[in-house]
């Protein structure tokens, strides 16, 4: 009588046939060539989808190009439309940096791909169009200007840069077998930060790929990405150099090393920045009141939400257009004055608040409504009367109607108005007209 095998033996069936495919796949690579048609030289990749994410990699960028002045084009790599609303993708290009949906380019490139925050590594750096390439993890932040890597001598030899973890894979893992690769005493790599040549370990790269889509198996013998690269290097005996300084540790940050010995980066893996709440000072930790300052300038222009209208037709587009051309407005009350607001792309209103709220466009009927909410609700709707004219009927006697209206003279108010409160404070207050958003996807996450 035959038994249906027990689940450790259908464990050890799959990964062996992994390990056989992953031997295969090596092969291939061997053969593999980037294509250098309407390849870029040199840049920077983040990859940073979320909110979470998103602020500490506005750190990073700040420190890029405000303090370290760099030149490289940035990208930041996100999963989809959920993880990076219009808002994120508009203060990052004020930066010069671009944002890369790395869900619609998996889709579009090899059909249904999982990515998750892991894998998301591997992907861009085998899918981005720079020839060299700088990655740098969103909670990291860069002290020297990333472009001297690229000039270094140990990256014109080897064509790869690597730094050293706090760890190192042992030699009693299965991990070495499942990918034939010789035991190698040496530390893990820590991928917060890697510099690659594609084009010359573009094999490599795609290896490391692979073993990142099996991440199901191959993740319960080793931690997230950072051992893919070395076994694909290892696998393919292809050269690299480890950066000889060891790690530093802070609490909660890791500091890596330029390879003359300099601090270089800062990955803060278990200390991410806060948006909102505190962000305690950590001893050793160099430039922190600097990146303070950079939170403090996300917090005056964005509310910390992935926010994403309903689609637009046609008439809403060119409304939206002609808003934002317009820019600044008025808003009013009867008691509580004027207020100075402006409409910004990503459906960001700036005001009197610490904090922008959210505005976009609706359609009800035949009419195109203007709404202010955030977080899920609607605040307040406003019907148009032109698009000079919007106005915001109150629903009780207890509430006062608002009036939006295109301000020509932006110098005659202030962002705070001329009374004791401000128009669009008086929104949260009225939390008894909330009502939810419909939950289409995009709209809100």
């Amino acid at each position: 009588m035959m038994t249906s095998a027990g689940p450790q033996e259908a464990l050890l069936a799959e990964e062996a046939a992994f390990g056989a495919a992953f031997r295969a796949a090596a092969e291939r690579a061997r053969g593999l060539n980037q294509e250098t048609g309407g390849l870029r030289p040199r840049g920077i990749i983040i990859p940073a989808g979320g909110a979470r994410m998103f602020t500490c990699a506005w750190v990073a960028v700040r420190m890029l190009r405000d303090y370290l002045k760099t030149t490289l084009p940035i990208q930041i790599w996100h999963i989809g439309p959920e993880e990076m609303s219009p808002a994120m993708i508009a203060l990052m290009a004020d930066q010069q940096v671009e944002c890369v949906d790395a869900l619609a380019l998996a889709h579009q490139e090899e059909g249904d791909v999982e990515l998750g925050g892991f894998e998301l590594k591997s992907f861009a750096l085998l899918h981005c169009r720079f020839r060299q390439v700088v990655l740098l993890d969103a909670d990291n932040v860069p002290l020297i200007d990333p472009a001297e890597l690229l000039e270094h001598e140990a990256f014109r030899r080897e064509g790869s840069i690597f730094w050293p973890d706090l760890l190192s894979i042992s030699a009693s893992s299965r991990i070495w077998e499942l990918c034939a690769v010789n035991f190698r005493q040496m530390p893990s790599f820590e991928s917060g930060q890697m510099v690659i040549d594609r084009e010359r370990h573009f094999p490599a790269l795609a290896l490391s790929w692979f073993l990142n889509r099996h991440a199901r198996i191959i993740y319960r013998h080793i931690y997230g990405d950072k051992d893919t690269f070395l076994l694909a290097w290892l696998a393919l005996g292809a050269p690299f150099h480890l950066v000889a300084h060891s790690v530093r540790r802070l609490y909660g940050c890791l500091c890596q090393h330029h390879p003359d010995g300099r601090r270089m980066f800062q990955h803060r893996s278990l200390r991410k920045w806060k948006l909102h709440g505190e962000n305690p000072l950590i001893q050793g930790f160099l430039e922190e009141e600097r990146c303070l300052g950079y939170l403090q300038e996300l917090r005056s222009a964005w509310n910390g939400r992935v926010f994403a209208p309903p689609p637009y037709d046609r008439e809403m587009r060119d409304l939206e257009s002609q808003l934002l051309a317009q820019r600044f407005f008025r808003l009013e009350t009867v008691t509580v004055g004027a207020e100075l607001v402006e409409l910004l792309p990503g459906n960001l209103l700036r005001s009197g608040r610490p904090q922008p709220v959210c505005w976009w466009l609706m359609r009800d009927g035949q009419h195109v409504k203007l709404l202010l909410g955030e977080d899920r609700v609607i605040n307040r709707c406003f019907d148009s009367h032109s698009p000079d004219y919007w106005r915001s009927r109150a629903s009780n006697t207890r509430e006062q109607d608002l009036v939006l209206t295109f301000e020509r003279d932006p110098g005659s108010l202030t962002p705070r108005g001329h009374n004791t409160s401000s128009a669009t404070s008086i929104l949260k207050g009225w939390q008894r007209n909330y009502r939810p958003l419909h939950a289409g996807k995009g709209e809100s996450s």
